[in-house]
């Protein structure tokens, strides 16, 4: 499972293995077969992948993953994308089987789904499309994670390190030109489909009907996983309950009105 990745939804580590010490306890597929994992939360993160450069063939791989075979009259590459969608994995949620971790899709679930079919070669219109979007949205990704580590370190360049004196620049309090703070919150139940848009540790979540960020805010996770995580709210925001966002506005005496 820790070999398909949910970024990329693709195959990211392949290990060879005497045929004896996979022959039982293992999922076999073989080339171009989908693999659609039914365990939570691995479903609900998107790990689904195409069997590729397989050895004679063949593979081996957890038993939490459903294998779908292309037949005729669809594509691997255009049932994949369609795996991969929210809707699909949404509906899937909801066929989940088991209790607490120990959640799965059931094979009932893949066999009576049904999905849009298109003409072959309009399916391989969709999928090259798609696949230029899925390139992009991977090169904005590389670029976000790349200016989050040069941005930094252009800033302590310029300006210093944060705990050592500048000869150019004055320090100052953080107090003193900006007001931390936690505002009050909503919950994850209360976000509505429009309205004024809610931040958590990931950005922007969902929407409602009123906002507590009057003015453009510095928001950072300060519980969690995602804690650290720093995002910028645009005017008329709010923050969402369970990230618990610590607050800084970016001018000292916004928080008057607010």
């Amino acid at each position: 499972m820790a070999a398909v990745s949910e970024v990329s939804a693709t195959v990211t580590d392949q290990t060879d293995r005497p045929f004896s010490e996979v022959a039982r306890g293992y999922t076999a597929f073989r080339t171009n077969d989908v693999l659609f994992a039914k365990i939570t939360p691995c479903m609900e993160n998107g790990k689904v992948a195409i069997a590729r450069n397989l050895r004679n063939g063949l593979g081996f791989g957890s038993t939490e993953f459903h294998v779908i075979r292309a037949g005729e009259k669809v594509t691997p590459e255009y049932l994949w994308y369609f795996m991969r969608t929210q809707n699909f994995r949404d509906e899937a949620k909801a066929r989940m089987m088991g209790a607490g971790g120990q959640q799965r899709v059931p094979a009932e679930f893949i066999s009576s789904a049904s999905i849009p079919l298109p003409p072959l070669p309009e399916q391989h219109r969709i999928v090259e499309i798609l696949d230029q979007a899925d390139t992009l949205r991977q090169q904005r990704r590389q670029a976000d994670a790349l200016s989050q580590r040069i941005l930094p370190a252009l800033f302590q360049e310029m300006f210093g390190h944060p705990n050592s004196a500048h000869e150019k620049w004055p320090s100052k309090g953080i107090t003193e030109v900006c007001w931390p703070r936690q505002w009050p919150t909503i919950s994850g139940k209360q976000l509505l489909p429009e309205g004024f848009p809610v931040f958590g540790a990931n950005g922007l979540i969902g929407y409602y009907n009123s906002f507590n960020h009057e003015h453009p805010t510095i928001a950072i996770t300060c519980r969690g996983a995602t804690c650290g995580t720093i995002n910028l709210t645009p005017r008329n925001a709010t923050s969402q309950a369970m990230q618990w966002l610590s607050t800084i506005l970016m001018s000292p005496w916004s928080h008057r009105n607010s």
